[in-house]
């Protein structure tokens, strides 16, 4: 599934003297690119999660819109809102399922937030990612109220906006429009922001507020963050951040794959370097190496782990 063609990225390379001949590569390209690219990744692995994950965006935004968040908070919180279930894909090495659906709510949370910490491409989605299950009151998971103070805004929203399309996406709710809002008001009590809920119940009974969340429409509600307003010019160190990222979901879909492309990664720097290549050059060779396979999350598992040949079926 792709929400938007792109423009082909943009990469200029000036070149100084150095120990190999040191870059500078400025990198200019779309974030919103970015992010659907990792969504259709998590999307082989889990399906259905990119559709849900856009769901949630465009709910988010509209009530950001409608509490006056700023455009540059707007920007961070859809790109938040895009990947914010990235840790339901880790399987919690020794986490057992709970019977607790908040807790594990808050433990893939908290799985996608350690996926993403301290890396440059997501500082600013980090935090947002690892409260986005946390309650409003503080009393799930409990924490004190300094720590309540801290949560931001944005993971509010998208808590607002994904109990609203999980409810949706709920086959067995008949009348969701009819019941949605007896379903969200005690919510309010603990779960979630009250001021949040009440800007949320003013703008959506409003028919055209539903107009975008249709497909053909929701893939055209996010056309404006392809615009060049949102182009960015960014550091060649920001893009290893994200096939860092890329790579890790590699290692938790097949090790052998990923133990392979490590190795692939590691040999083609070195032969550039032998080659007295320059440090980004060395650097984008051991990026292409390390997601050289990528594809391969979208082969079935019982396919790669098959050592005879394939059937014609497979």
């Amino acid at each position: 599934m792709q929400l938007l063609k792109y423009s082909t990225l943009n990469v200029t390379t000036n070149y100084t003297q150095g120990r190999r001949g040191v870059s500078k590569m400025n990198i200019h390209l779309n974030e919103l690119s970015m992010y659907e690219c990792l969504m259709n990744i998590t999307n082989f692995m889990r399906p259905g999660l990119y559709i849900h994950q856009l769901r949630v965006a465009m709910l988010a935004d509209k009530i950001a819109e409608k509490i006056n968040l700023s455009e540059q908070r707007r920007e961070i919180l859809v790109y938040a809102a895009l990947i914010h279930d990235l840790g339901i894909v880790l399987s919690l090495q020794g986490q057992a399922q709970s019977t607790d659906v908040g807790k594990d709510a808050y433990i893939h949370a908290r799985a996608g937030y350690e996926l993403i910490k301290n890396n440059l491409f997501f500082r600013q989605l980090e935090e947002i990612i690892l409260h986005h299950h946390d309650w409003w009151d503080g009393s799930h998971p409990q924490i004190d109220s300094y720590e309540m103070r801290v949560i931001p805004i944005e993971s509010r929203i998208i808590s607002l906006a994904e109990e609203v399309t999980l409810y949706l996406e709920n086959p067995g709710n008949t009348k969701p429009m009819t019941e949605l809002y007896a379903y969200l008001k005690p919510l309010g009590l603990h779960r979630l922001d009250p001021d949040l809920l009440k800007a949320f119940a003013d703008i959506s009974f409003l028919d055209k507020f539903w107009q975008a969340y249709t497909w053909p429409n929701l893939k055209a509600y996010f056309h404006k963050y392809t615009t060049d307003r949102y182009f960015r010019s960014m550091p060649l160190k920001n893009i290893k951040g994200f096939a860092d990222v890329l790579f890790a979901l590699l290692v938790h879909w097949n090790m052998a794959s990923a133990r392979h492309s490590r190795l692939v990664a590691n040999i083609a720097a070195l032969i550039a370097q032998l080659r007295n290549f320059d440090d980004d050059t060395v650097t984008c060779l051991y990026i292409a190496g390390l997601l050289h396979d990528l594809g391969k999350v979208a082969v079935p598992q019982v396919i790669l782990a098959k050592t005879g040949e394939p059937t014609t079926e497979e």
